[in-house]
């Protein structure tokens, strides 16, 4: 019996593939903002997703599959034409649900009540992460209790692009809309959420108004979460300042929204902008003001207090500012690359690329204060050539290559300021040096090393001696390696252990 139903889904799904399911591909241009006007620059990223008939020429899919895109690419199963999206016939945010009007024809899904669903009922999702198509089978493991409504738990482990997939019992009813996903601590998914199909069901009751799509992405409170998504990314990626220009323009659009005003401050806190943030700390305290009456005095003292420490941290992160706001950059850069050798450790590879690129900038930004300093220019070239070692481990050789010629480049323009020290000049030329080795470029990366090696600095000979052993190793001149290696051994027996230095 168990199998037969199984089997019954199985059919319900894959007819349901062939007439009802849409993938989506809707594409977002993000200008970065903070290049201009030196540099137009866009950031361009295409979100996969899924949806589905729920009328002729209605589909439903997910809100945050379809804010902030530039232009959605629709695919029905079986055809080479691409819809057109007619119009927005309802959306709630909210809910995380918008209907569109398309101009092809589709069979409409039958919508059941979620009211009714059971732990352990079978079900199964029918979408198509990363554009293909896919059934994935599971049981309902519980009803999630949140505050912005109750979400449905499956035991699915849906990938990337499964959200808008719709959610099918054994009567071949769709209970749910796929939405997210549940992740442990080891970043693994371990379950998926999905909308109940109620919510769906009032949306439609609801209704609203009617509008063109190109007008839908006008609304004010449609460009607002279009720049909160575009900051949030450029955010997660460790773009501060890009992020924060997207806050800036979030918070014209709507500048009471409590929210983003902390996550502005959040971003200017860890890029560096200290009295700024406090200043976006104060602004959401105001939102929550206190006024002096018997019921809540004591309160209202509390919430003074709190502005006045404000104000004081505000004051004396002005006063640090001004007295040396480059020394900080630095300082805050090294403290991301530490956070990026620990993230390495644990394997948390999106943070490590998170942290690399925060030191980046935070590099660049000291640069931009005073560019008269090659320290500055070599460290931001070795941050670029441990972010290229980083991907290289991990077979991302395009992308590695691109950190080594930035690299190269960096140490090329902190040469010209021709530092005096000889311990610094060594270290310049070890990065640039360092970085030819990871392009393949053993010759020329050994003729840098011998330089440093020339310069007889006391402090990182013995890296010196082993990156070159390395060189000569790659080139096949392995009895020059082992003196290389062997002259590093005898200076400091850990030195193997020390290239994040």
């Amino acid at each position: 019996m168990e199998q037969e139903k199984n089997t019954t889904l199985q059919q319900i799904a894959e007819n349901a593939l062939k007439k009802s399911i849409v993938c989506l591909n809707a594409e977002r241009k993000t200008p970065c903002l903070a290049s201009r006007p030196k540099l137009d620059l866009v950031k361009i990223e295409t979100n996969n997703g899924s949806g589905f008939f729920i009328d002729k020429h209605l589909i439903v899919t997910n809100y945050h599959v379809i804010v902030g895109a530039t232009s959605v690419n629709i695919k029905l199963s079986g055809t080479e034409k691409s819809p057109q999206i007619e119009g927005v016939a309802a959306y709630d945010e909210k809910k995380d649900l918008i209907i569109l009007k398309i101009s092809s024809e589709g069979n409409p899904l039958t919508l059941g009540d979620s009211d009714t669903i059971q732990n352990d009922d079978k079900i199964c999702t029918v979408g198509y992460p990363n554009s293909i198509a896919k059934i994935e089978h599971g049981t309902i493991e519980s009803i999630s209790k949140r505050s912005s409504g109750d979400l449905i738990r499956l035991s699915t482990k849906a990938p990337g692009g499964s959200s808008g997939s719709p959610v099918i019992n054994t009567k071949g009813e769709v209970i749910g809309i796929e939405s997210s996903v549940g992740i442990d601590d080891s970043g693994n998914i371990v379950c998926s959420y999905a909308i109940p199909s109620n919510r769906l069901k009032e949306l439609l009751q609801e209704g609203t108004e009617s509008v063109s799509f190109e007008e839908w992405q006008e609304l004010p409170h449609v460009r607002y979460l279009a720049e909160i998504d575009a900051a949030d990314k450029f955010q997660k990626d460790g773009d501060l300042k890009e992020a924060i220009a997207h806050y800036d323009i979030a918070i014209e659009l709507a500048p009471d929204k409590q929210e983003t005003y902390t996550r502005r401050a959040d971003a200017k806190f860890e890029f560096g902008y200290l009295a700024e943030a406090i200043t976006d700390h104060i602004i959401f305290h105001q939102f929550n003001f206190a006024s002096y009456n018997f019921s809540n005095f004591w309160e209202s003292i509390s919430y003074r207090l709190d502005i006045l420490k404000l104000y004081g941290m505000r004051f004396l992160f002005q006063i640090a500012s001004l007295l040396g706001r480059r020394f900080w950059l630095s300082g805050n850069a090294n403290s991301h690359i530490r956070k990026a050798k620990s993230a390495t450790e644990q394997g948390k590879h999106k943070d490590v690329r998170r942290y690399f690129q925060i030191a980046i900038n935070l590099y660049s930004e000291a640069i931009d204060i005073k560019e008269e300093t090659g320290i500055t220019y070599n460290r931001r070239g070795w941050v670029r050539y441990l972010m290229g070692q980083f991907e290289s481990k991990h077979g991302n050789m395009e992308e590695a290559e691109y950190c080594y010629k930035f690299a190269i480049d960096d140490v090329d323009a902190a040469l010209k300021f021709n530092p005096k020290l000889s311990s610094v000049r060594a270290a310049f030329y070890h990065t640039r040096g360092a970085a030819k080795a990871g392009l393949g470029d053993h010759n020329a990366a050994i003729e840098d090393f011998n330089e440093c090696i020339r310069l007889k600095p006391k402090k990182k000979k013995a890296l010196y001696y082993q990156d070159r052993g390395l060189s000569k190793q790659a080139l096949g001149q392995h009895e020059a390696a082992e003196v290389d290696f062997a002259k590093a051994k005898e200076i400091d027996p850990d030195v193997e252990n020390k290239s994040w230095d």
